[in-house]
């Protein structure tokens, strides 16, 4: 749906966008991912035609930006920072006046949009009455109505409540797996973009460090082993108890507090002889916890930590 290829942007002397190369599908929630300044907006504006690239290339169903402009913009839908309205007017009204500047979007358009982003019930008021949320809502509506292949949205969460973020993003991913609309989504939110996206890229100063699944990011930067706290009684016996196990896997914590490391192979094998181990020789066992796996955001605090943000 997008392809952009070694795509590369200055402002003044100074490189800001380096060698930039990735691709977005029909049908998924694609994260594009970096802390503030990371490049993020700088590259989006320059897919939807807001700012000229230096070098490289971008594709939209496969038209080109450089060669057919209006082709490759007319099969995208977006939201840059925030969704500007005319606020004296309804929401129906406001959708009315941008149909009005595209050929061809009918009132039974304009009906679809506003049921895609669950607006039916409160459309005719004016956009002043309307929360954050409903005008995002009205926002994606609006960017939706010319029956884009692409929707592109630039940090779409940042103001919302928690409810707003939910009812946002039920839409975007049904407007993906359900519509078969190619959806981008640029953030800095981690724990968001983790229930809301398929694949995800990663930017840091310019550069795409890594796209991946977002399992497939988790996994290959965990631990290769399980690791479990465990509160005993007598944390000497404990330890005297354990003495099979290597030195490095198990550690003291403090007086009541052991954590081990298991493979993670046959570790629920493991931590229930350790459990039956300690039981036998008598310490008592008042806590055995499993440490929460990674999420999106521990990944993304490890691989984007050495490199100070600093693109605008």
């Amino acid at each position: 749906m997008l392809k952009v290829e070694n795509l590369n942007k200055y402002f003044g002397k100074r490189q800001v966008i380096k060698n930039l190369s990735f691709e977005t599908f029909e049908g998924e929630v694609f994260g594009f991912l970096g802390p503030n300044g990371a490049g993020k907006t700088t590259t989006i504006k320059i897919i939807v035609g807001l700012l000229t690239m230096d070098s490289g290339s971008i594709s939209v169903n496969n038209s080109d930006l450089n060669k057919n402009f209006e082709k490759a913009l007319s099969n995208i839908g977006a939201i840059v920072e925030n969704p500007e309205m005319y606020k004296h007017l309804s929401g129906v009204q406001n959708l009315k006046q941008y149909a009005n500047m595209r050929k061809g979007i009918t009132e039974k358009r304009i009906q679809e949009v506003i049921e895609l982003v669950g607006l039916k019930n409160r459309i005719n008021e004016k956009v002043r009455k309307y929360s954050l949320g409903m005008r995002q809502r009205l926002g994606v509506a609006q960017a939706l109505l010319h029956k884009p292949k692409l929707l592109i949205l630039d940090e779409p969460t940042n103001g919302l409540d928690p409810a707003g973020i939910k009812e946002l993003r039920d839409i975007l991913k049904n407007l993906a797996h359900k519509e078969k609309i190619g959806v981008m989504v640029s953030s800095h939110l981690m724990s968001e973009m983790e229930l809301m996206c398929d694949r995800v890229g990663i930017i840091v100063n310019g550069e795409l460090l890594k796209v991946e699944t977002i399992e497939e990011l988790i996994i290959e930067n965990s631990d290769s082993k399980q690791i479990y706290k465990i509160g005993v009684n007598d944390i000497a016996s404990a330890i005297n108890t354990l003495n099979y196990i290597d030195k490095e896997n198990i550690k003291r914590i403090n007086e009541r507090y052991i954590e081990i490391s298991l493979d993670s192979a046959d570790y629920e094998k493991e931590i229930i002889f350790i459990n039956e181990q300690l039981v036998k020789a008598g310490v008592g066992v008042f806590e055995l916890s499993k440490r929460e796996n990674k999420k999106l955001e521990d990944v993304f605090i490890e691989m984007t930590k050495s490199g100070g943000a600093q693109i605008v």
